[in-house]
């Protein structure tokens, strides 16, 4: 489980230094924009998408996006939150009684 964490981890923070994105990025307007700039497919894990289809996968709620961590754990916390990994279980997910509050996403 801590290895599918891990290589998701590692595919995201690779696909955001291949896009080129400046940060931070203020809106997913000036994301898409960003997506777009290359004029060429994102390439993610050796299957190419459309760079727009990409760049809406992420909620506007997300903005602004201050550095490429942000973006990525940002990325990650979508996963997770549409069950697409699973949660992360550590000393920060839990409340101090033995409580697992790994349900809960914090900011």
């Amino acid at each position: 489980m801590a290895t599918d964490i891990t290589r998701q981890h590692e595919d995201f923070v690779a696909l955001a230094r291949a896009t080129g994105l400046r940060f931070p990025i203020e809106s997913k307007a000036q994301f898409i924009a960003q997506m777009l700039r290359p004029g060429k497919p994102v390439i993610f894990r050796g299957v190419a998408y459309d760079p727009e289809f990409a760049a809406n996968l992420i909620p506007e709620f997300f903005f602004p996006i201050s550095t490429e961590q942000d973006l990525v754990a940002k990325a990650m916390e979508l996963l997770m939150a549409r069950g697409l990994l699973p949660l992360q279980r550590s000393a920060e997910t839990r409340d101090g009684s033995g409580t697992d509050v790994s349900h809960a996403i914090h900011r």
